[in-house]
C-alpha cells in the first residue's frame, strides 16, 4: 500500500470523513498532487491536507476572524506568534486581508503508523493548548 493511502486509511480508521480532490497541473505545480479534507465528528479539527509526492504532506485548518481583528492587528499578530512559539508542529498565520487564520504543519513523505499517529495527537495537543494557553485568541476568531 503506499503513503498516501495509507495515510487515508488512518485518518479513517480514526474516524475522519474524507472528501479527495486531485488537483490539476498547474505550471510549476508536482503532478501528482492531491488535495482531501479530513473532517471530523468528533471534537477533533477539520484539515484540509495535501500530498505532494516526493514533498510530504501539508496540514491546513482555518479559522474566520471577527472584524474586531482589524482594530487590534498588532495584538492579534502578537498572539499568532506566541502560539506559534509555543507549538511543537504548528504554525498559526493570519490572510493578508486578516479574515482567516490558518494552522500550518508538515509531515514528511514517508508513512508509519505510529510515527504519524504521534504526529496526528501532537498536532491536536498543539491546537488545544494553544487556545487554552491563549484564551484571548477567541475574542479574534469565531
Amino acid at each position: 500500500m503506499d503513503k498516501y493511502q495509507s495515510v487515508r486509511n488512518h485518518l479513517e480508521f480514526l474516524g475522519y470523513s474524507l472528501l479527495e480532490k486531485e488537483l490539476s497541473h498547474q505550471a510549476g505545480r508536482t503532478v501528482g498532487r492531491k488535495t482531501f479534507l479530513a473532517k471530523s465528528s468528533g471534537s477533533k479539527t477539520n484539515l484540509f491536507i495535501t500530498y505532494t509526492p516526493n514533498a510530504g504532506f501539508s496540514f491546513v485548518s482555518s479559522y474566520i476572524t471577527k472584524p474586531n481583528v482589524l482594530n487590534n492587528r498588532l495584538a492579534f499578530l502578537d498572539l499568532l506568534n506566541k502560539m506559534t512559539a509555543e507549538s511543537y508542529l504548528a504554525s498559526f498565520v493570519a490572510s493578508k486581508d486578516f479574515k482567516n487564520v490558518f494552522l500550518l504543519a508538515w509531515y514528511p513523505d514517508f508513512y508509519d503508523k505510529v510515527l504519524f499517529g504521534n504526529f496526528l495527537e501532537r498536532l491536536e495537543s498543539d491546537i488545544k493548548f494553544a487556545i487554552s494557553n491563549n484564551p484571548e485568541i477567541l475574542n479574534f476568531i469565531e
